[in-house]
Order: structure tokens, then sequence, then C-alpha cells
């Protein structure tokens, strides 16, 4: 859904994100423990990963906000169902 901050991931490990406008994606729903979820930006509007020191449920390499756009990926973990951090970063590509 354009502009949903906490796209539903239940069974699926691929997320492919093309928003029309900037958003800022602060958690997952419908993650379980070990799932590996990448997140793929389409040639959309730049997206906002928030890490937990932003009041994202993402603990993120750099401790930092990711911002992915057109091509760009970012592979997380879910390590703590409904906890904070909830998602680890496993990989990200800049392309």
């Amino acid at each position: 859904v354009d502009g949903d901050t906490t796209p539903d991931v239940g069974g699926c490990d691929l997320l492919y994100v093309v928003y029309t406008s900037p958003t800022t994606i602060t958690d997952l729903d419908g993650g379980y423990a070990g799932q590996e979820v990448t997140i793929a930006c389409g040639n959309g509007s730049a997206i906002t990963i928030k890490d937990v020191a932003g009041a994202g449920k993402f603990a993120l390499n750099g401790s930092a906000d990711l911002v992915i756009q057109n091509t760009d990926t970012v592979k997380v973990v879910c390590v703590a169902p409904g906890g904070t951090p909830q998602w680890y970063e496993v990989s990200r590509s800049n392309n």
C-alpha cells in the first residue's frame, strides 16, 4: 500500500516498494523469528528505514537511519517479534 509505514511481510521474503512520495518505514508487520526479508526500492520516491535510535524497530549498521532509493536493497532478519529492535540488518546494496 502506497505510503504504508509498517508494511505486512507475513509469509514473504521480498518487499518491493514503489511509493509515490518519500516514506519512512518504522517496522514490518507480520514477521516471525528467523524470517529474512529483503526490502527493495523500485523507481519511486526515497524510503527511509528507521533505526531504533530514531524510534524505529530496526537495528541498522552504524545505528543510523538508512535511505534507499531506485534499485537499492536492504536485507533484515526478525529476531524478536514485537520487540525493540525487532529487525536486524544483514546486508545492504547501494545500486
